[in-house]
């Protein structure tokens, strides 16, 4: 009688949302064998066949997360989650440092995304997805509410500010939005390139300290309150020295 071979041991991924639609794509892309399973019947397909199972990769929410991981403690598989606010008893937190919105994220863009862990965890990482040459960096404390806090910051407020800044450009002096698109790939140039994060790298008037050009912006943008509570934020952070009087600046 001829033998059914054996199914190769693959990645149970659970969730079908941003991230988990990402990771599928890389996982495929990297060859590795991997299985999606619907959050509500995951759990007797991926016990049932758990001899082939690697690891159980849960891209799921925070909210579900510790209900998820609670039924599948005593199964014995690794258990991988993605969130960066979550803790999870008998898991492993590795959180993508990167922005999954609805627009696809291929697979050679993610083959980039660092993971980040908590501490002494970088190696379990390697163990469970050798294949993966993803940077992974551990934390110098375990992962909390203000490190997610700071995830959330870098991750949203940059690109709300820009949108405002490229919608105000658009309206009122008709600049394609299109042509913002150098101006800001050379802010992640500046940002890539700055060693000393001791001090933030500004350009234009704020960083010559012309304070007649600032002064005059300030001016400008006060018919917009979100306008102006963001440039005045700007001097409070790069120019905390701000106002002095022309001449103090140029004596």
């Amino acid at each position: 009688m001829r033998q059914v071979p054996l199914e190769k041991p693959f990645f149970a991924l659970v969730g079908q949302g941003r991230v988990g639609r990402a990771l599928a794509a890389y996982l495929s892309a990297q060859q590795l064998p991997h299985r999606v399973f619907a959050r509500d019947s995951f759990l007797s397909e991926i016990l049932s066949s758990k001899t082939n199972v690697r690891a159980v990769l849960l891209a799921v929410s925070d909210s579900a997360l510790a209900g998820v991981g609670k039924v599948l403690q005593s199964s014995e598989l690794p258990i991988v989650h993605f969130s960066g606010s979550v803790r999870l008893e008998g898991g492993y937190g590795f959180h993508p440092l990167y922005s999954f919105t609805e627009r696809s994220v291929g697979p050679e863009e993610f083959a980039h995304v660092p993971f980040l862990c908590d501490p002494g965890h970088a190696r379990v990482f390697r163990e469970i997805f050798p294949e993966l040459g993803n940077p992974v960096y551990e934390l110098k404390t375990p992962r909390d509410a203000r490190y997610h806090a700071l995830c959330v910051l870098l991750g949203n407020l940059p690109l709300l500010i820009q949108d405002r800044a490229a919608r105000a450009l658009h309206s009122d002096y008709a600049v394609p939005r299109e042509a913002c698109l150098p101006f800001l790939q050379s802010l992640l140039a500046n940002f890539a390139s700055a060693r000393q994060m001791q001090s933030v790298p500004v350009a234009g008037p704020i960083a010559r300290r012309d304070a007649l050009t600032t002064a005059a912006h300030l001016n400008a943008v006060s018919s917009d309150p979100f306008l102006q509570a963001l440039y005045t934020l700007l001097l409070e952070e790069t120019w905390p020295e701000y106002p002095l009087t022309p001449k103090e600046i140029h004596p």
